[in-house]
Order: structure tokens, then C-alpha cells, then sequence
């Protein structure tokens, strides 16, 4: 048995079909079937019943197909092991929406760039849609996101991608709370307390032309009721309409631990009551770890390691 093939015994348990699995891997499904076959004959057992709508592993099978990540895993340790000790280098490309991509990736590029400086680790700033279109059409290794923690996000996000020609996994980065930021120019910047409903109300919120899904939802949530809003077209924008009036927004609470503004007294965060137990996660797509090239493996384990708030 070779190690490819615990990878095609897993793709056939995940897509529940031989057939599926076999167009998933670029295969001929009769090729597969053969593969499968033997190895079964080796093995001495069938890892899968075989039924006209599918396939559903049998007791033994599924042993062997719970232990096939923890082996993979092991493989592939050893394998990055034994290619990181040559030079590394080539280009990876990173889509990031814009917090992901101004706040967090540039440490994690300049710890690779003195660590391999062959590897040409590339980020490019994109909306959430753009990314995923991204994704979708093959352009970017790896992408980074921010997901609020309705499920119908994930599902969202599960609904674009599952006509990739190849599967993409989810791995959450960081939980980030949402906070309402003010600069001194909003009479309520020098209270210190949650944010109570009512004062919504009085308040004039500004966000994004096209606001990202994550705060759609939010938005859309009777909770908030502002006085009124505000469209702008860069993030950038935003910030410095919340530090020079008396117009709010609404943010991921790492950004007000990162960026200049908080030094300089210019902006605060205050938490929202009704958002009190609301997270949302820094996630990172990427290929399964038995379909990245050892190169693609270093980034991802860099990114994994290093993705937290970095303080201005």
C-alpha cells in the first residue's frame, strides 16, 4: 500500500461515493475501484459496503479511516522535516479582507521573509465576495477572512466554494470580539460603561459602501437602530470620520489594540450589551493539508502559529 492511497480511501469516505471521489482526485473512477479493491484484498477485510447510492464504511473500515488524518499528519511532519532542509523558496499568494491584510499578515510575511528569504509571500486586499471569488477560480493558496458566528455564514461560505474542482477546509485563526469605536468628538467617549440600546438611537454609524456580510447580518438585526448611516468606500475612511466627529462604527475589537489612532487617544472601543457573548473568527481557507506542496505547508503552519493582534 502506498501513502496516496490512505489519501483515496479518505476522499471516498468524505465524498460517500466512489464516484465522487475518483472526479474529486482527477481520477477514472474504474482505476479507483481497482485501487481500492486491492488494497481491501491486502488488507484481508472490506473497508466499504458497497450500495447503487453510495458507500458506507463497514466496522473495520472505519477504524482504519478515524487513524488515516493522525498517520497523514505523521507522513507528512516527517516529510516537511526532510525538505526544509533544503533552500526554500517561490511565491505564495494570500487574499485577505482589509483587517486581515493591514493588521496581521505584514508580521507574519516579514517572520517568513527572514526565515526563507527566497519565498516570495504575497498579500492582496479583498472584500469578502472577492475572495471567496478568488478562491473559487484558483487564484490564491491560502485566504483570510473574518466570519461572524451565524451559521448561515458558513453555510454561505460552503455554498460558493463547493463547486471548486478541489475542497478547501475551514481553520479558525482567532476569536475577535465587535465593538462600537468613538472618537473625542462623541459626547459618550468619556463614559465607561456597555453600550445600552437607547444610545444607538442618537448615534450616526459609518461603514462600508458595500458593507461585508458579517456586518450585514448584524445590521440587519432590529438591535440596531442608529439614527442614521453613513456609506463610505475604505476602512481607512471610516477610521478617521469616527476620530475627527462624532460618528461611530463598528469593529473588530483587535483593531482597536492595533492601530494608531489608540495611541494617540483618538478612538475607544466600548463593548455592546447585546453583543456581549457575539465572537467572530480570523479564518483561514486553504487546500487539505495531504493536497499542499511542503512550501505551502511551511506558510500554513507559520500562519497558524503567529495570526494574533499585533499592538501599534
Amino acid at each position: 500500500m502506498k501513502i496516496e492511497h490512505l489519501e483515496y480511501i479518505l476522499e471516498i469516505a468524505n465524498c460517500k461515493s466512489i464516484t465522487k471521489a475518483a472526479s474529486s482526485l482527477h481520477m477514472a473512477q474504474p482505476a479507483l475501484s481497482v485501487i481500492l479493491s486491492n488494497i481491501e484484498t491486502e488488507m484481508g477485510f472490506p473497508i466499504f459496503q458497497r450500495y447503487s447510492y453510495g458507500v458506507i464504511p463497514t466496522e473495520h473500515g472505519q477504524k482504519i479511516i478515524d487513524e488515516i488524518p493522525v498517520i497523514l499528519d505523521i507522513y507528512y511532519n516527517w516529510k516537511l522535516s526532510a525538505d526544509t532542509q533544503t533552500e526554500v523558496f517561490g511565491t505564495i499568494d494570500i487574499a485577505a479582507v482589509w483587517i486581515c491584510c493591514s493588521y496581521f499578515l505584514p508580521k507574519i510575511q516579514l517572520q517568513l521573509r527572514k526565515k526563507y528569504p527566497r519565498l516570495q509571500v504575497n498579500s492582496q486586499e479583498l472584500s469578502s465576495s472577492q475572495l471567496l471569488e478568488q478562491i473559487r477560480l484558483g487564484k490564491n493558496e491560502f485566504a483570510i477572512g473574518i466570519l461572524s458566528s451565524s451559521a448561515s455564514q458558513e453555510l454561505y461560505i460552503k455554498t460558493v466554494l463547493k463547486n471548486c474542482t478541489i475542497p478547501w477546509e475551514i481553520t479558525p485563526l482567532y476569536q475577535d470580539a465587535l465593538v462600537l469605536i468613538m472618537g473625542k468628538e462623541n459626547p459618550y467617549f468619556h463614559q465607561n460603561t456597555i453600550i445600552e440600546q437607547e444610545i444607538f438611537e442618537k448615534l450616526t454609524l459609518v461603514t462600508f459602501t458595500s458593507a461585508d456580510r458579517t456586518y450585514d447580518i448584524l445590521l440587519n438585526n432590529k438591535y440596531f437602530q442608529f439614527a442614521q448611516m453613513v456609506k463610505v468606500g475604505s476602512a481607512e475612511q471610516i477610521i478617521s470620520l469616527v476620530a475627527n466627529s462624532d460618528m461611530v462604527a463598528l469593529m473588530p475589537a483587535s483593531l482597536i489594540s492595533m492601530h494608531p489612532y489608540t495611541q494617540a487617544n483618538c478612538i475607544k472601543g466600548f463593548p455592546i450589551k447585546a453583543l456581549e457573548n457575539e465572537r467572530i473568527t480570523h479564518w483561514l481557507l486553504h487546500k487539505p493539508i495531504n493536497r499542499l506542496t511542503s512550501v505551502e505547508r511551511i506558510v500554513l503552519d507559520e500562519i497558524k502559529d503567529s495570526y494574533a493582534p499585533n499592538p501599534a
